[in-house]
């Protein structure tokens, strides 16, 4: 990883408010809206292999 990648994730310095404003939204999520996401993961097909060419 690019420690100068501005786009990188795990290098990303948000702003504290852009932080609180994420922690926020994400709290806005139900216990509802969560198990139904959780069960469209498990009902999601597998990954197939593929043979290497």
């Amino acid at each position: 990883m690019n420690g100068k990648d501005k786009s990188d994730i795990a290098t990303d310095t948000l702003s504290a408010a852009r932080r609180a404003e994420l922690i926020a939204a994400l709290g806005t999520f139900d216990d509802e809206f969560v198990a139904l996401l959780e069960e469209d993961r498990c009902a999601a097909l597998p990954l197939q292999d593929r043979e290497s060419l």
